[in-house]
């Protein structure tokens, strides 16, 4: 079972980094003759900001967990509520 979820991980990973550099190759040109190179840069920066924003607020921290830890505190989805009440270190 552990060797099926890293190699779901995996494909997602690879899938994610494969679909986000299209849409950088995509729009890339585009968007330097629509803006110039300063905003093109900032619009990246500001989508990469609300990235990690969104991965912060969502994504459950793990530091200090044993793997059963997690499986338990993912289980029942994300486990926003349960990481949000557990003291941190």
């Amino acid at each position: 079972e552990e060797v099926i979820q890293r190699q779901l991980s995996a494909f997602s990973r690879i899938n994610i980094n494969w679909g986000s550099n299209f849409v950088v190759g995509l729009t890339f040109l585009p968007m330097m003759e629509l803006l110039n190179p300063s905003w093109t840069f900032a619009l990246y920066a500001l989508v990469c900001l609300a990235g990690w924003v969104c991965t912060w607020k969502i994504y459950p921290e793990t530091k200090g967990l044993e793997l059963e830890d997690m499986r338990e505190l993912l289980k029942d989805g994300w486990g926003v509520q349960e990481s949000l009440n557990r003291p941190t270190n």
